[in-house]
């Protein structure tokens, strides 16, 4: 890869749908607002490699990325919390579902997303 080319983040050839938890679509579950719609199926797959080790980071981003889940920092970015809000709200649908991410993982993701957000 030469200086001119760039490597954008997050990026994924696919459009990630989870028909599973999201039967009518991630889009008319009303549980996120167009602008995360737009993220989780843009980038969906590479959320997800990334978290399964499928996929190496390639940019600094992604890398901080990984580390919000591996190492529980704060969540400071889009990507970050819209995947944070996801992963809470298919393990409210599916205690068992895990997207292939090990349960620590989950866990520090689920802690991040309560810290983020005060409950009454």
């Amino acid at each position: 890869m030469t200086k001119s080319q760039s490597v954008s983040s997050f990026h994924s050839e696919r459009k990630f749908y989870d028909d599973a938890n999201f039967p009518y679509g991630i889009e008319r579950s009303g549980d996120f607002s167009c602008v995360e719609v737009n993220l989780l199926t843009a980038r969906g797959h590479a959320y997800q490699g990334l978290l399964d080790g499928n996929r190496p980071p390639l940019t600094e981003e992604e890398e901080s990325f990984v580390r919000v889940f591996h190492q529980a920092q704060p969540a400071t970015t889009a990507d970050e919390k819209v995947w944070i809000k996801y992963l809470a709200l298919v393990g409210r649908k599916n205690s068992d579902h895990h997207l292939s991410l090990c349960s620590s993982t989950f866990k520090s993701a689920d802690y991040i997303f309560k810290k983020e957000i005060q409950y009454d």
